[in-house]
């Protein structure tokens, strides 16, 4: 606890407080959180030499994972409703990129291009409580997992989705008129229906 590490590269791979080491280390905390720059992040970290440079990933439980995608997609103060319905499609779109083959070392990135992640800055206890109360719930159709797109507002969903995905600052208007969650995707994810994977996350 406590500790920091200097972490750059030579020509054959890392180098940690000024000693070489191999082109890959894990740093994973007995508790607590760990650290890239000024970020902290739940679970660990994989540090590989790429390029000529590091790169971070963060291997994360997916329900922690979704605790900081909530905040950092909607603001952790929009109504219960909106939240959960962001939760379940978040967690449907992360499911399906788990599972494909993507030929690199990590799943999803951290931005908008993929889920916007921004390690614990972005948890809240709303989004927190939206996660577990929508525990292992996915948009299903055909029982398979959809890519469950989604956007900030409706114009962008239409220029970037062709229209297909839920708007959040629809799915706020939604929950404050009294939907709830599963009626929110219900209506921006036509004829597909909220399905549960009984695991841990």
């Amino acid at each position: 606890a406590g500790v920091g590490y200097q972490i750059s590269t030579n020509n054959q791979g890392l180098v940690v407080n000024g000693s070489p080491v191999s082109t890959a280390i894990w740093l994973e905390p007995v508790s607590g959180y760990v650290a890239v720059g000024d970020r902290w992040y739940r679970g660990r970290l994989l540090f590989l030499w790429q390029n000529g440079g590091v790169m971070a990933v963060n291997y994360v439980l997916l329900q922690e994972y979704l605790f900081s995608v909530g905040g950092a997609e909607m603001s952790a103060s929009w109504s219960l409703d909106a939240l959960k319905a962001q939760a379940v499609a978040a967690r449907s779109y992360a499911i399906v990129h788990t599972v494909r083959h993507q030929r690199r070392a990590y799943d999803l990135d951290d931005t908008q291009r993929y889920q916007a992640y921004k390690g614990i800055a972005t948890e809240a206890s709303s989004t927190q409580q939206a996660v577990h109360e929508t525990s292992g719930e996915f948009i299903s159709y055909g029982g398979g997992v959809v890519e469950s797109l989604y956007a900030a507002n409706q114009s962008i969903v239409n220029d970037a989705h062709s229209g297909y995905g839920m708007s959040l600052m629809g799915a706020l208007d939604l929950a404050e008129q009294g939907y709830r969650y599963y009626e929110i995707l219900a209506a921006y994810y036509p004829d597909t229906s909220v399905g549960r994977i009984d695991v841990g996350e």
